[in-house]
């Protein structure tokens, strides 16, 4: 079981035998956050999408979660503004949809975000096509929700 300490919620989320709690002290994430950064999450694995959502709220962001393409349709609709697009290359129950046609739909809708693609499947082709594509960071599953923070707050802090 590994732990993750949130201190602004003082207490723990549990997600599939996993402890969510934040490592950034709440002065660091009050000196980050200037404004309110919104983060809008594509992830397929409900597991992973959950313990990303609940770090990123300890972290004091504001998060949207999607689980597939056709989830992402309805936020183009809804027509909200987000800064931060973390989405997963392959998206299983999005058949002939990757992650790049998220990435590329939610462009068109709003031109000034940053994304961040992650997958299980980074090997060089996966990786050029996204940065191809104008992705701005890329992670290979597994990663450590921190290397997720450090990123975020890099490319946040341009805005």
């Amino acid at each position: 079981m590994s732990w993750y300490l949130c201190e602004k919620r003082k207490s723990r989320t549990e997600i599939n035998g996993t402890v969510i709690v934040s490592i950034r002290s709440m002065n660091e994430i009050k000196e980050h956050k200037k404004r309110i950064i919104r983060v809008l999450l594509v992830e397929d694995d409900k597991y992973l999408n959950e313990a990303i959502k609940s770090h990123l709220e300890c972290e004091g962001y504001v998060v949207e979660q999607m689980f597939s393409y056709k989830d992402t349709k309805r936020v183009v609709k809804k027509n909200e503004k987000y800064d931060i697009l973390m989405v997963d290359f392959k998206l299983t129950n999005s058949i002939g949809k990757t992650g790049i046609d998220v990435y590329e739909e939610i462009k068109a809708a709003y031109p000034g975000i940053k994304a961040i693609m992650v997958s299980g499947y980074g090997d060089y082709k996966v990786k050029k096509e996204a940065f191809k594509a104008g992705i701005d960071r890329f992670l290979d599953k597994p990663f450590f929700l921190e290397q997720l923070s450090f990123i975020i707050t890099n490319l946040t802090e341009v805005l």
